[in-house]
């Protein structure tokens, strides 16, 4: 029996025996069975009720394997497409209905900015999008969160949007403000007005089950949108997946971790989507992820422990924590270059190359005026190295030597 299969069971067979109202869920489906209720009956119910649960291929076995014919199947199936249509007539209804009572408002005209403009059209995303941008974007997190029937409530801090289970969202959503307010204390602009939290969104799925049905929702809604992946086996390998990051969203499945994992999870997505937002995704990979460490440093204050973003527990690697990695490779000769780190590409990164970059964003955040400065001109297209260089006032060489002495040093 699957994996999947048998956590159903293990739910399932822990459950109350009191059936909701409202469509029937796969938790309904087994209480009924044994309460000794006929497949037939099940299926009648589920007419009457609706379906609230999608029927894919795992599921489908797992109601064959409980009894149920094809055709019973098929007819769950059918009455689960029934009951979304009449869910998306009943939004849009409802839709129509809001645009009625709204009256028209007198809205000033701002003054045009063509520079700011010109800027925002050519990035392909963050804060200087325009309004009519970020709302598109935070209608499709919002279809995403429904149309999976995940249905997770959200909650917004200044800059990111958290949707999680409402038993922890007050937890983690105060993490996010607290090191929101870290940056902005800390760095100058653009980190500190930060992303549009309409395009920033952390989601904390419950479970594995939930998980898949969330990622496969998110691929047909992008795809209706008119974006296409260019791996064809993309959807395949999210899948494979417990965690998942997009352009302007973070997505964790939280089943089996433990809450500090998760506190690191949420300091990491914070960070990683300040930096891919405000830099409009021109920042290169090893800037992106290594603030996403620095930021688990600046919120939970154990530099000293290897980071837990990627799975490097403690006692991973011999024991050895991120520094003593990143001393390795300066002492074996790996680190030639900063240039190298930035041309870093995620797909192919391996652990000491998350911990290089790690080290050499967090040398670089030390001086924050001047990171402020290379963040700025990174989103202005000025180039990686280049905006390193200038905002620190040294060449690649010198500061790649003060980056091993401060490495050494620690």
């Amino acid at each position: 029996m699957s994996k999947l299969i048998h956590a159903l069971i293990v739910v399932l067979c822990f459950a109350p025996c009191a059936i909701a109202d409202g469509p029937i869920t796969i938790d309904d489906v087994r209480k009924m069975r044994r309460a000794k209720k006929s497949h037939a009956q099940i299926v009648a119910i589920a007419v009457e009720r609706g379906v609230g649960f999608d029927i894919d291929r795992k599921i489908e076995r797992f109601l064959r394997e409980m009894g149920f014919r094809r055709d019973q199947v098929e007819k769950l199936q059918e009455t689960r497409a029934t009951y979304l249509k009449k869910l998306e007539d009943a939004r849009k209804a409802k839709e129509e209905e809001e645009k009625k009572k709204q009256k028209p408002q007198f809205v000033p005209i701002p003054q045009r900015d063509p520079a700011a403009e010109a800027a925002a059209r050519s990035a392909p995303f963050g804060p200087r999008k325009s309004d009519a941008w970020q709302n598109a974007f935070a209608a499709r997190m919002d279809r995403i969160n429904r149309n999976s029937n995940l249905n997770l409530p959200k909650a917004s801090a200044d800059q990111i949007t958290l949707f999680a289970p409402k038993t922890i969202l007050p937890k983690y959503l105060a993490d996010i403000k607290k090191l929101e307010q870290m940056i902005k204390k800390k760095f100058g602009e653009p980190l500190r007005a930060g992303p549009d939290k309409r395009s920033a969104n952390i989601f904390l799925v419950p479970s594995e089950y939930e998980y898949a049905a969330f990622i496969k929702t998110l691929f047909k809604e992008y795809e209706k949108d008119g974006v296409r992946f260019q791996n064809p086996n993309f959807l395949e390998m999210v899948l494979e997946t417990k965690a998942f990051i997009l352009s302007g969203m973070c997505v964790v499945m939280i089943e089996g971790l433990t809450e500090d994992t998760i506190h690191h999870y949420v300091a990491y997505d914070t960070g990683y989507l300040f930096m891919d937002q405000v830099c409009e995704g021109r920042a290169p990979v090893a800037l992106v992820t290594g603030f996403g460490n620095v930021c688990e440093v600046m919120l939970l204050n154990r530099p000293s422990v290897t980071l837990i973003s990627y799975g490097n527990d403690p006692g991973d690697n011999g024991g050895n924590p991120w520094i003593g990695m990143v001393k390795d490779s300066f002492a074996n000769g790996a680190i030639k270059s900063i240039a190298q780190i930035l041309k870093y590409k995620s797909s192919s990164m391996q652990m000491t190359n998350f911990a290089e970059s790690w080290s050499l964003t967090s040398f670089l955040a030390q001086h924050a005026a001047r990171f402020t400065n290379m963040v700025r001109s990174i989103r202005d297209n000025k180039g990686p190295l280049p905006s390193i260089t200038k905002s620190y006032g040294a060449e690649e060489a010198e500061l790649l030597k003060q980056w091993k002495d401060h490495v050494n040093a620690q």
